[in-house]
């Protein structure tokens, strides 16, 4: 895929680490998640977005709780079953390796506008990161 042809809403199996933001479980240097395509940066190097998991990990704090989309597993071909968009922060995957990645398909326009909704909303986000990658 090119760069060129990368979309906001795509999504992507990625292997990811404490470098984007992922903390691996223990044992573990890195995780593969599903990452969804926000924005990218003005020199579209990096490319910012959010991540699925498969549930709301409990042990988080209800701020961050608060902060998950639910996604229907039956909506997607790319889901075996229903799971949970983290908005509670941006994470970033440079354009190399965005590039090295499986992509699985795209977000549906309510879905994406629903995640991009609550990343606005979240006051943890900075607004220097919202404009970093065009989300403002």
């Amino acid at each position: 895929m090119k760069p060129s042809e990368i979309k906001i809403g795509d999504v992507f199996r990625i292997t990811m680490n404490k470098a984007n933001g992922i903390t691996p479980k223990p044992g573990d240097n890195s995780r593969d998640k599903f990452f969804v395509v926000l924005g990218f940066d003005g020199n579209g190097n990096v490319y910012g977005g959010v991540i699925f998991n498969s549930y709301v990990n409990i042990n988080l704090p209800p701020f961050v709780q608060a902060m998950q989309h639910l996604v229907k597993g039956d909506d997607y071909e790319f889901l075996s079953h229903d799971s949970y968009i983290d908005c509670s922060s941006i994470k970033t995957v440079k354009k190399s390796k965005l590039l090295k990645s499986n992509s699985l398909g795209r977000l549906g326009t309510g879905d994406v506008s629903k995640v991009c909704e609550k990343i606005k909303s979240n006051s943890r986000i900075s607004k220097v990161e919202l404009r970093r990658f065009g989300l403002l």
